[in-house]
């Protein structure tokens, strides 16, 4: 594996290096480190690399200051210009939030990651960690001849009403089991809007939560090897930023009961310290695309043949807590905004899909979790709106996947 690092910061670069020797690369001749746009481009006229990590913040040449768009200017050249050799995968890596933002379309538009390096917190180790197992496993999955099964694998937490949304869609579902598994799955084709015939299988887990999730997950992984594994249903949305029947799409997914309880003042106080696992940007591009659907969301409501809330549905991309109990409390979501502000959902299982898929053996399927807000997981829970949610959700699910496979 070869591994381009452009970084002005010579101390950040020996972390980052530090990082990738402990993940697997062999060895530190296989990273080459430069520290502006210039060397940067000169190398990848000269070499093939699988991973460019790309400081946002660089400058041009060694005698230059370090400009806020430095990285993306080399980004846009890499992209537009003839003679570069595009590396396999990009890596965006920043302590500043601006030069983040200010980046986002450039690094959207090439499907690629940005990270947010900082020294407190584990995150961005945790990331760049996982983005070498995948390109080890690529790797290994080519020269092994290794080949996925079906192409989407979905799995449900409970039969009534996630289940059985999904298997109210019409894909000539047959029932199917493996010997010495008690699990009942549902193995169904559809054909594409190329033409092409494509596979899905379909099961629930015994019991709501991380650990039944992510059992069915990992079963399902080794039986089938899907190209995606989806997962559909219910979660409690945060009130004032969703409304009762709204789709989340589950980016990133961490679980809420990760971190250090210590003793304060006041009793036993808890640090959150989870890890984030995002969506990857192939799939959020096809959520995206469904979200700005005006006209199919609002054709999937009203298709609905019991009463839908009175709101116009929509489809939001945003961050999603898992945790092995989900409370009725007021409060309930002003203490997960302390792992991410932007919290959109909680519910009791996508968090065990993501992380099950990510360390499941090549070859690896992607995870798109879709589910519709049923409460609000506060004093006034009910569950009037669980099969709508449950609808929706599958709807949108395979409508993604729909378009994901068409492109």
């Amino acid at each position: 594996m070869k591994i381009l690092l452009v970084d002005d910061d010579n101390d950040k670069a020996r972390d980052v290096s530090r990082v990738l020797l402990e993940a697997g690369v062999h060895d530190q001749r296989d990273i080459e480190h430069v520290t502006n746009a210039y060397d940067a481009a000169q190398a990848l006229r000269r070499s093939k690399f699988d991973l460019l990590i790309l400081d946002l913040v660089i400058p041009n040449t060694k005698t230059d200051d370090p400009k806020a768009d430095g990285g993306k200017l080399l980004l846009r050249d890499i992209n537009g210009r003839p003679g570069f050799i595009h590396p396999t995968y990009i890596i965006g890596l920043t302590s500043f939030d601006d030069a983040r933002e200010n980046s986002t379309i450039d690094f959207n538009r090439g499907l690629w990651t940005i990270i947010k390096f900082d020294r407190s917190s584990s995150d961005w180790i945790d990331m760049i960690r996982s983005r070498i197992r995948y390109i080890q496993s690529s790797e290994a999955a080519t020269t092994a001849g290794a080949n996925y099964g079906v192409d989407l694998a979905v799995v449900c937490a409970l039969r009534e009403p996630e289940l059985r949304a999904v298997l109210g869609h019409d894909y000539d579902w047959q029932k199917t089991e493996k010997p010495l598994d008690p699990t009942i799955y549902w193995k169904g084709t559809w054909q594409d809007r190329k033409g092409n015939l494509r596979t899905i299988v379909a099961a629930s887990a015994g019991n709501m939560g991380l650990v039944a999730a992510s059992s069915l997950t990992a079963k399902m992984a080794m039986h089938f090897r899907p190209r995606v594994i989806g997962m559909c249903g219910i979660c409690a949305g945060r009130e004032g930023d969703t409304e009762l029947g709204d789709v989340i799409v589950a980016n990133p997914s961490w679980d809420y009961g990760s971190g250090k309880f210590s003793n304060g003042d006041g009793g036993s106080d808890f640090a959150p310290h989870p890890t984030q696992i995002p969506l990857s940007p192939t799939l959020r591009r096809v959520a995206e695309m469904v979200a700005d659907d005006g006209s199919f969301l609002d054709s999937l409501r009203r298709s609905y043949s019991g009463s839908p809330p009175k709101t116009a549905l929509k489809l939001r991309i945003g961050p999603m807590a898992s945790g092995a109990a989900v409370r009725a409390d007021d409060s309930f979501f002003e203490e997960l905004a302390k792992a991410n502000r932007k919290v959109l959902a909680v519910e009791m299982e996508a968090y065990g899909v993501f992380a099950t898929a990510n360390e499941m053996p090549s070859p690896r399927a992607d995870v798109l979790v879709v589910k519709g807000v049923s409460d609000f997981a506060n004093s006034n829970k009910e569950d009037s709106f669980q099969d709508y949610a449950a609808y929706v959700s599958s709807a949108c699910l395979l409508e993604m996947i729909e378009r994901h496979f068409s492109e």
